[in-house]
């Protein structure tokens, strides 16, 4: 099967600049943010290697919940095993954590790589909004991944053959994760988290990463404040007679743009190595589960 095509690439232009904005004058050990801009070429890697091993057409079989709901209940008065049911019910839920896995990784790879494509054009504004956008991205697939991990290792200790394992909390989380929306006329179950809480509950994980810090700051480029217009700002003399300023604007990068470099720089770099991570954690969760499925037993439909 032809295998994804989707990828991060690292450019000459683009190493120039890691190179210029990981320039540091501190003595070792380099600052947080300049150590993980560094990792950055590392990570790439990883998250790659993840991409490519997804078939660049990847099935999920999905169905809805009256459907299933009909099936597992026609299962059930069957007088199914428990094994049976076990196999139909996490086997779905198990689709549904993979393609939600595979979705939020191709995310990440469209993001950074449109991102780092401003970097290269020196369009650091909308690298920044992109770079936002990442770090969002990033700190949700953790939660998320935590969360599932944690459900899927509860269910590894149970003898599916012997008792029925079901998880409603883990399918409504599922529901308002995979289906999560912000449109103001959809229904309440699919309303989405508020972004800042979970980036909040993954910042404390996160121990000494300036996650809050360089959010805050993206969010001031992205929305229309004045740290986002004050990279048009190339120069500013200050008059000695009357204190005022001829500040001359240019739409070249101007005074801020290293700052807000490198704060990208640093986001797409922990959003890159926290997804690759995440994703590593919840591809391991499933595994582990496959390993303990009941053997196939011929689904009545």
């Amino acid at each position: 099967m032809q295998k994804n095509k989707a990828t991060i690439t690292i450019s000459v232009n683009l190493l120039e600049a890691l190179s210029r904005v990981s320039a540091t004058n501190e003595p070792d050990p380099a600052p947080i943010k300049v150590r993980q801009i560094r990792r950055l070429s590392q990570v790439v890697s990883a998250l790659n290697v993840i991409a490519t091993s997804f078939p660049n057409a990847y099935g999920w079989r999905f169905i809805d919940a009256e459907s299933f709901t009909k099936l597992f209940k026609t299962l059930a008065e069957t007088n199914a095993p428990n094994g049976e049911l076990n196999s139909f019910y996490w086997r779905d839920m198990l689709a549904t954590i993979e393609a939600y896995t595979v979705m939020s990784v191709w995310r990440m790879v469209d993001i950074c790589q449109s991102a780092f494509r401003c970097i290269e054009e020196n369009a650091i504004v909308p690298s920044a909004i992109l770079a936002r956008s990442a770090l969002e991205s990033s700190v949700q697939f953790v939660q998320d991944a935590r969360t599932i991990t944690a459900s899927l290792k509860q269910v590894v200790k149970v003898d599916l053959n012997a008792s029925l394992a079901v998880n409603k909390e883990l399918e409504l989380y599922l529901v308002q994760t995979v289906y999560a929306t912000r449109q103001s006329d959809s229904e309440e179950i699919y309303k989405s988290k508020n972004i800042l809480t979970v980036l909040e509950k993954i910042a404390k994980v996160a121990k000494n990463q300036p996650i809050k810090e360089e959010y805050e700051l993206l969010c001031e480029v992205t929305h229309p404040n004045f740290l986002g217009r004050s990279t048009y700002i190339m120069s500013a003399d200050r008059d000695s007679v009357d204190g005022s300023e001829l500040r001359i604007l240019s739409p070249e990068n101007g005074i801020n743009s290293d700052e807000l470099l490198q704060s990208s720089l640093w986001a797409l770099s922990w959003a890159i190595e926290a997804q690759a991570e995440s994703t590593y954690l919840v591809q391991g969760a499933v595994r582990d589960l496959i390993k303990v499925m009941p053997e196939d037993i011929p689904t009545r439909r």
